[in-house]
């Protein structure tokens, strides 16, 4: 398997509900973006042309983002995009806007990163395995470790 990525940028502010500290008053982020995708070379030599995964991209999230207090963003039937709009749910969103529409494209969306800041991210893969409550599988530890 092959992967190509694309990074972007957006500014964006925000706040968090019922959070205790900073980050419950509004607040803004230069947000970096990566998506990666995966797939096999076609005939021209490419899994899918990065002006084509940048207008995609551009389009779907980005244009809905980018300027805006992410706490007021709504969908198409009005309702709040994010209830609380951490790295996290801005991650799981973007996942399930590209993921259709990449496959359209015969090619699967691999890997999200979301940088809030320049020393933290939310990250989604394609590879990790998940519970059904949504949180990551763990390995069981070794009864001999001792931490």
């Amino acid at each position: 398997m092959l992967t190509v990525t694309k990074k972007f940028e957006f500014e964006a502010c925000h706040h968090l509900n019922d959070y205790e500290g900073a980050c419950a008053r509004k607040h803004g982020h230069t947000y970096k973006l990566e998506i990666t995708l995966a797939g096999m070379p076609i005939n021209n030599g490419m899994i899918i042309d990065f002006h084509t995964v940048k207008t995609v991209v551009q389009t779907h999230i980005i244009n809905r983002l980018d300027h805006y207090d992410l706490n007021e963003i709504g969908d198409e039937w009005d309702e709040a995009l994010f209830e609380q709009p951490t790295a996290e749910n801005m991650v799981l969103w973007i996942v399930y806007v590209l993921t259709p529409i990449f496959l359209g494209y015969n090619c699967i969306l691999h890997h999200v990163r979301l940088y809030e800041t320049s020393n933290s991210h939310a990250d989604w893969s394609r590879d990790c395995p998940m519970l059904e409550n949504g949180q990551e599988a763990m390995e069981e530890p070794d009864e001999d470790l001792v931490l």
